[in-house]
């Protein structure tokens, strides 16, 4: 047990804290390291061991010191030597950074904030003008842009918008994960009956072959067939008026499996449509939904946007909220799959950088580290680009290739669409990689065109790590598959499977299962399986040797699947559940075996049985009084202590508490604690060990998830999401607060607002920008809440500018607000500066002219010539003086 306490400890220590809500935001008054006036940094040479960036104050000529830093990243990588490292100040870097060396360790410097941005404004960096396509939906308006390259992706406040697709949904509202009312259905399985090979299906049906069975069904791989029903978020595809056909179909007709595929053709008479079938082998004919999306005419509502990637212009097509101008939003959109890129080069850190839109590529870097960061918006599927049906192998994911011993610790993955991480490569190519400690929250809103079974963790391979770690709200029903042999302890995942059928938390197929560990996980509130080991049914199973023990499942319907044998299935807990739920412990066993050698020992459920939904008097576990027994069983006759929650100290009054407070110790003297079933003992002590190393799971009450107190790693730590654009969390775990009026927020993830600057100011609250001051106005302070004119005498030419300008000698200004000044006419002149009148335009006087707009000065006559009037204009009213005199001015 020794040994088992320190690998945990090895598990779960970290030693620096470091959290998304634990970096320091921008530093806004920050000190900046320039060279100073003595140094020359065109001709400083670099000679220590760590290279310097700066946005800022860099510049990429520079030798990269301290003093002297670079300004991109990508510089500074080129001109470090292996086993160096580049420290990155504050800032956000829109570029693709190449690790071209081994053993570099690229990280944020210490305390500043950086983010790695993927994507690039519309109306900036894009070049785009937004201008009204359509007004005449009663939803909103459509407005188009022309862009200087390919997006595909929208955010607006650094918050993503749904692309155009049928059925509508949101992200905010949580229609998006609702497949069962927002998405459409097929009908496959309406009416469908067993055949046999000579009898011809009824009229307007399709035969089917699944093994030796014969079905009748409405149609087969390649066609759906809408069934028209009425939902919360549709009323069907021929009440929607909508052609299908050019539209991508995401297809959810494989049970835990989904693609995309081109709409071909599309007969609106029934509502049914084609595409290129699926893999044959993997459709289903059972449950089919779907939704169609990357066509302009299902642009419809507002938050809805479509990239036209057969445009020669690049255009993007965006229904604003609330009828504003997109001109006036912080629209910006992904333009880039990956900020990092290693290949074939070992040893490689990433270290504390924040990802926006943008995310990581390793192929064979072992031994390399992605470490301390948040990924927001990571990964998106390219829909929005015209692919239909992606390659698997070729997806934008947060991933590894072929790596041994690679690391994910102290991360968070939060929005994408598509898995979570993918590790890819072969039984002896991708080994012994690991994700440790790390937080993954809404992933995978479509679920489709991903690798084997299209889990939110998929790793090739062998001995792969998922341990430390909290995930929920995922859209695939199956979640993680990490390969053979794999390692999954001490995580908490929930609110699973949103989007699918079938499925399961964690999956092992039968050559995954030898040397298979799955303990210490608290797995709840899901609607699919728990923890199974997958397969055929009875003795055929070659699934062998894994070890499912001390986990607590609730309100899993199946909490723990064994098929195959000589399995190890112990000490855990299961509880809760919904009428209709298959059973808590499923040990499948039937007249040609299996599982007659595992090992079904000390389990606490209230359903343990040989079948998903019998009883176990109808279909028994095998008996084997050496290595099954001791399990408490709701399905046995002598039970007196009600059911499982009733006897957990945590949860005796039938409900679990809030998280956090959940306490699965069997109550003293109930027949659980008596014995000795279930994950946790009645004795295990609550508190943690004044020495780490001395922790021992069947000692201390161990706690899943993921843990961020250097101090106390074995206790849960909790996570505050990112709050947005143009909101601020001021305080761990307190909401996110709106920017007030006077201030904004620029940027995901603040901790605090800025004030606008002078010649800004923001009269509205939860904005992420300031506007600028009006020509003809100014705003001299910071935090103002609007502009004040210039006052007559005074102008200004220039947006957002800090104060006005006193109008020159030979002007003046008679109005407020004004953007420019008027010039004193032919005749007149003014030398004072600041006049607020006309009338301080003097006529010239007799003797002189001005013969200019905006004189400051009049012009006297020449010699020899006079004039004898006032307002002269020109140098022809300027007389020669008669003969018997002179004019001497």
């Amino acid at each position: 047990m020794r040994s088992l306490a320190v690998m945990l400890t090895l598990l779960m220590i970290t030693t620096v804290q470091f959290g998304i809500i634990e970096r320091a935001e921008w530093l806004e008054e920050g000190e900046v390291l320039v060279p100073s006036s003595g140094s020359d940094s065109s001709n400083q040479t670099h000679s220590g061991s760590q290279f310097h960036v700066d946005q800022t104050s860099g510049n990429d000529s520079w030798a990269g010191t301290q003093q002297c830093p670079k300004m991109t990243i990508q510089s500074a990588v080129s001109s470090a030597a292996q086993g160096e490292t580049i420290v990155v100040g504050a800032g956000t870097y829109h570029e693709v950074v190449t690790l071209d060396k081994g053993e570099v360790t690229l990280k944020a410097a210490e305390g500043e904030r950086v983010i790695l941005d993927g994507s690039e404004s519309v109306t900036g960096d894009l070049g785009g003008t937004w201008t009204v396509h359509d007004s005449s939906s009663p939803e909103g308006v459509v407005w188009k842009a022309d862009l200087s390259k390919e997006a595909w992706q929208l955010f607006v406040d650094y918050e993503e918008e749904m692309p155009a697709r049928w059925p509508n949904a949101n992200f905010s509202d949580g229609t998006a994960l609702n497949d069962e009312e927002f998405w459409a259905h097929g009908t496959v399985d309406k009416d469908d009956y067993e055949t046999d090979s000579a009898t011809d299906c009824n009229a307007g049906m399709a035969k089917y072959q699944d093994g030796s069975k014969y079905y009748c069904l409405n149609y087969l791989n390649g066609e759906l067939e809408d069934d028209n029903g009425t939902y919360q978020g549709h009323n069907g595809l021929n009440s929607s008026g909508i052609n299908a056909t050019g539209a991508i179909a995401v297809l959810n007709i494989g049970s835990f499996r989904t693609w995309s595929r081109n709409v071909t053709s599309h007969n609106t008479s029934n509502g049914s449509f084609t595409f290129d079938p699926v893999p044959s082998g993997e459709w289903k004919y059972k449950h089919h939904m779907y939704f169609l999306t990357q066509k302009l005419d299902l642009l419809d509502t507002p938050g809805e946007w479509f990239f036209d990637h057969n445009s020669a212009g690049n255009t993007v097509y965006y229904m604003p909220r609330d009828g504003v101008d997109p001109n006036d939003l912080g629209i910006r959109m992904k333009t880039q799959p990956y900020a990092i890129l290693c290949v074939d080069n070992d040893n490689v850190v990433v270290d504390g950088f924040d990802y926006f839109a943008t995310t990581f590529n390793l192929d064979d870097c072992d031994g390399s580290k992605i470490l301390n960061s948040t990924f927001l918006y990571p990964s998106t599927s390219k829909r929005s680009l015209g692919h239909a049906g992606e390659d698997m192998d070729n997806r934008y994911v947060s991933r590894v290739s072929d790596c041994i011993g690679c690391l994910i610790e102290r991360c968070e993955f939060l929005y994408t669409d598509g898995a979570a991480f993918e590790a890819h490569g072969g039984a002896s190519s991708s080994m012994n990689n690991q994700i440790n400690n790390s937080y993954f929250y809404y992933i995978d809103w479509s679920g489709s065109d991903q690798k084997s079974l299209m889990t939110t963790i998929m790793m090739d391979g062998t001995s792969n790590m998922f341990t430390n770690n909290t995930m929920h709200k995922t859209g695939t029903s199956a979640t993680i598959r990490i390969g053979n042999a794999p390692k999954i302890m001490f995580n908490e995942i929930y609110d699973t499977a949103h989007i699918q059928s079938d499925g399961t938390v964690v999956q092992m197929m039968q050559a995954e299962q030898e040397g298979a560990i799955v303990a210490y996980n608290w797995i709840h509130d899901v609607p699919k399986y728990g923890i199974r080991m997958d397969g055929p049914f009875g003795g055929t199973n070659s699934g062998r040797n894994a070890s499912v023990h001390h986990n607590v499942l609730w309100n899993a319907n199946g909490a723990i699947v064994a098929k195959g044998d000589y399995h190890n299935v112990s000490n855990n807990t299961v509880l809760l559940g919904s009428d209709g739920d298959r059973n808590h412990i499923i040990v499948l066993y039937d007249s040609t075996g299996g599982n007659e050698n595992s090992t079904i020992m000390s389990n606490a459920a209230d359903s343990i049985s040989g079948h998903r939904t019998n009883s176990n008097t109808t279909s028994p576990i095998p008996v084997n009084s050496t290595t099954i027994g001791n399990n408490w069983n709701g399905y046995d006759a002598h039970v007196t202590d009600g059911n499982v929650s009733a006897q957990l100290e945590g949860t005796h009054l039938g409900d679990l508490p809030a998280p956090g407070w959940n306490d699965f110790r069997p109550m003293a003297g109930s027949e659980i604690d008596l014995m000795g079933a279930g994950a946790y003992s009645s004795t295990q002590n609550a508190t943690s060990p004044a020495d780490l190393s001395d922790f021992d799971p069947s000692t201390f009450y161990w706690v899943p998830g993921i843990k961020r107190n250097s101090s106390d790693p074995f206790n849960q730590s909790t996570y505050d999401l990112p709050c947005f654009g143009g909101t601020f969390r001021a305080i761990e775990g307190g909401n996110c607060t709106l920017a007030p009026v006077g201030q904004f927020v620029g940027t995901w993830g603040a901790t605090n607002s800025t004030a606008c600057a002078p010649g800004t100011w923001q009269n509205q609250t939860g904005q992420t920008s300031c506007i600028d001051a009006d020509a003809g106005h100014f705003v001299s302070s910071s935090g103002s809440t609007d502009q004040a004119h210039c006052y007559p005498g005074t102008y200004q030419p220039d947006p957002g500018q800090a104060s006005c300008m006193n109008a020159t000698a030979g002007h003046y200004v008679d109005t407020n607000g004004s953007a420019s000044q008027t010039p004193c006419s032919l005749g007149t002149y003014n030398p004072s500066n600041g006049s607020n009148s006309s009338v301080a335009c003097m006529n010239a006087t007799a003797g002189h002219y001005v013969d200019t707009n905006g004189s400051a000065s009049q012009t006297p006559c020449a010699a020899g010539t006079y004039n004898p009037n006032s307002s002269s204009n020109s140098s022809s009213d300027c007389l020669t003086t008669p003969a018997g005199n002179y004019s001497n001015p």
